[in-house]
């Protein structure tokens, strides 16, 4: 099932009132300024909002589609302090799985938050558009396995990494149920697989207890995407800090022993 990440994120201070959000860069061309272009795997199932404190600390998506009800007024943020917004533990996630959201393909949606803080700061919204709800993956034997990566990442926008697996897989055909990220200033992270276009992903940890939201592991989220073991996904990193070397665990189900 197809699943792509996209959003807003821009470092500003509204001071008290609402600003629209650049869109995040996106492969797919699926941003143009402030707007985020709606793919054709167009039904949210989750989104997850970061918000500085201050103002009225509020957050609204606007889109045709959404305005026929009025704009689609967020509640429940990560964040809320005078400093850049980090995921908290536990996650604040919206959850629509059971009911996803559907925009119209090609519909252009917009982001506006309100806060005010100190200095300019970075404001969030981060959407799991798929094409119909998801499967949850039961039944089948789970396997987490550690991922190292050498890299030091942009601040506030995507930065591609290599993954490194601390033990080799053994040969045959993987697919990704779940993930976690660590590193200082991690937002989120999404997979580039070789043979889809759509870059599933998950929001990230800052440290070891923080708590994530359950929907990221164990098949909360469907089979994300399939890899061969010689032909590992890479992963697209968001952060708001330049850190180095983020690790992690995916959560692996073997679809096929040995060679295809």
């Amino acid at each position: 099932m197809p699943i792509h990440l996209g959003g807003w994120l821009e470092n500003q201070d509204p001071a008290g009132a609402f600003a629209f959000v650049a869109a995040l860069d996106d492969p797919l061309g699926l941003d143009d300024g402030d707007d985020l272009i709606v793919p054709d795997v167009n039904q949210i199932i989750a989104l997850a909002s970061g918000v500085p404190s201050g103002g009225g600390q509020r957050a609204r998506i606007d889109s045709p589609s959404i305005r026929v009800l009025g704009r689609l007024e967020l509640t429940g943020f990560n964040g809320g302090a005078d400093a850049d917004a980090e995921p908290d533990s536990p996650q604040q996630v919206v959850d629509y799985r059971l009911s996803p959201l559907i925009l119209e393909a090609n519909e252009r949606a917009t982001l506006e938050l309100d806060y005010n803080t100190t200095l300019v700061e970075a404001g969030w919204v981060l959407l799991w558009l798929a094409d119909r709800p998801p499967e949850p993956v039961t039944g089948r034997r789970m396997h987490s396995v550690r991922v190292t990566t050498t890299v030091t990442l942009v601040i506030n926008a995507w930065s591609n990494t290599p993954l490194t697996f601390a033990d080799a897989l053994p040969v045959g055909r993987y697919a990704v149920v779940g993930a976690r990220f660590q590193s200082a200033g991690l937002v989120a992270a999404r997979f580039v697989f070789r043979d889809s276009p759509w870059r599933p992903g998950v929001l990230c940890v800052d440290d070891e207890n923080d708590q994530q939201h359950p929907m990221f592991r164990f098949g909360g989220l469907g089979i994300l995407g399939e890899f061969e073991s010689i032909a590992p996904p890479t992963v697209d990193f968001l952060a708001i800090s330049a850190d180095a070397n983020p690790t992690g665990v995916l959560d692996v189900v073997q679809v096929r022993a040995g060679r295809g």
